[in-house]
């Protein structure tokens, strides 16, 4: 989310385990503000800082940023 009037920046996430049952979740509020892709990739990249704090591996992480798995898929091969 984008607080505007606050100058803050928030994200978050949910683990849910293999068959959907709810895990874990986490949010992330930052000060000033950033794009709508700089926020969904704040929140992926907090995501993955915590799965691997936790231990959690074989994860499967989703977004409805098109954006951010681009740049991921991309970085992902070298480019």
């Amino acid at each position: 989310g984008f607080y505007n009037e606050a100058n803050k920046t928030s994200a978050g996430w949910c683990l849910r385990d293999h068959t959907g049952n709810f895990v874990a979740a986490g949010t992330y509020c930052y000060e000033g503000k950033c794009s709508v892709t700089e926020g969904e990739s704040i929140a992926v990249l907090e995501a993955m800082k915590d799965m691997e704090q936790r231990g959690i591996t074989h994860v499967i992480f989703e977004t409805d940023s098109k954006s951010v798995v681009d740049a991921i898929h991309k970085r992902r091969v070298g480019n």
